[in-house]
């Protein structure tokens, strides 16, 4: 299963993450476990190779995409967003 993670305001300079808990680990694609934008995530996960493999399956990007919200959309350097 893949989890969303929100790292916003955590002192990481990015602003969401995703956790593979069949792995126990962050999901990383092209050196990255992290990102600020949509665009960000995409562009690593399409470097990648455009597929994830986990024990069970293999899935492309629209596995990730259905976990972001609205807010990942959002200017990254908006202060509301931080907590």
């Amino acid at each position: 299963m893949i989890r969303f993670i929100d790292i916003r305001g955590r002192g990481t300079g990015y602003r969401f993450a995703f956790w593979d808990t069949t792995r126990d680990t962050f999901c990383t694609f092209a050196g990255s476990s992290a990102w600020s934008t949509r665009q960000d995530f995409t562009e690593d996960f399409n470097l990648n190779g455009g597929k994830f493999s986990d024990m069970v399956s293999t899935s492309g990007i629209a596995r990730f995409l259905g976990h972001l919200p609205p807010w990942v959309d959002s200017d990254p350097t908006e202060a509301k967003e931080y907590f």
